[in-house]
Formats: structure tokens, sequence, C-alpha cells
């Protein structure tokens, strides 16, 4: 796509001027979250009227530089509070989580401590166990060996 320097007529609405928009404090859709901010400066050439923006691989790597440290910054806090409260609620150790969810030894201590961040679906599963801990229990109980978690769990 060639460079938008100064303003064209937007091709998208026919009413507005292309120029390009500095995106540093909007809040974007990024990956699979819905609200990322963006923290540093990023031109995209966008319609005054419309708000039709017009991305080409640069300019998408670019918003990709700036999104990805925010992105996981966000996840990493998201998922140690997560941790921490499916830990807490089930009175349970990281390596009984890490048992009961098919993790390697010590992962859980790295995403609580920020040293890793949580993929999409474990991010996702460890929500919805947290928000019903001991019926997320109970429901892994079907296809995971964790008898004795139950049996912590119940005294």
């Amino acid at each position: 796509m060639k460079k938008v320097e100064a303003g064209i007529p937007c091709y998208f609405c026919g009413e507005g001027i292309i120029a390009p928009r500095n995106l540093r404090g909007s809040v974007l859709q990024y990956r699979d979250e819905r609200e990322i901010p963006v923290e540093g400066d990023v031109f995209v050439p966008t319609c005054d009227a419309c708000g039709e923006s017009l991305l080409d691989e640069e300019t998408s790597k670019a918003l990709d530089t700036v999104l990805e440290p925010a992105y996981r910054r966000l996840r990493s806090e998201r998922v140690q509070h997560e941790l921490s409260s499916v830990l807490s609620a089930l009175g349970i150790t990281q390596g009984d989580l890490e048992r009961l969810l098919g993790l390697s030894p010590g992962y859980v201590s790295k995403l609580i401590k920020g040293k890793r961040v949580a993929e999409t679906p474990l991010y996702r599963f460890v929500h919805l166990l947290n928000a019903n801990p001991k019926f997320g229990l109970h429901a892994l109980a079907d296809v995971a060996p964790i008898d004795d978690l139950l049996a912590a769990t119940k005294a």
C-alpha cells in the first residue's frame, strides 16, 4: 500500500479525508482481548468521517510491536489473579493444580510470577474453574485421576 502522508478523499465513505492518525492512547481489540491500550506512537491512515483505517504490512507490524507488551502484561496480571483465587478457593498447592490441569511441574509458579504468559485455552479454562471451583474440581474428576484432591477438599 502506498504511504498516506497528506489527506486524500476517503474511498470508503466518500465524505471524509484519510490522513495519518496517531493511535497512542486508543484502546483496540488485539488477539483475544477486547481492550488493549496503545501505549506508543503508531500512525495509521484513518478517515476523519467514517473512521475506516488503512493497514498495510508495515503498519500492522508497528501495531503488533506496540500492542504485544501491553497484551502480555494484561494477560499475566489476569492469570495471576485467577490462579491465586483458584488455589485459595480449593485449598490446593500449585503442584496439585498442575496435576489437575495436566501442566508441567513448575508451570503454575512461572505463570504466577509473570515469567510465562498463559495461552488462551488455559486462561479461559482457569477463568471457568475460578467461577465455580468446587464444581470444576468435581467435573474434572471424571477425566483426571484426582481422587486424592477431591478427598482433600471435602475435609
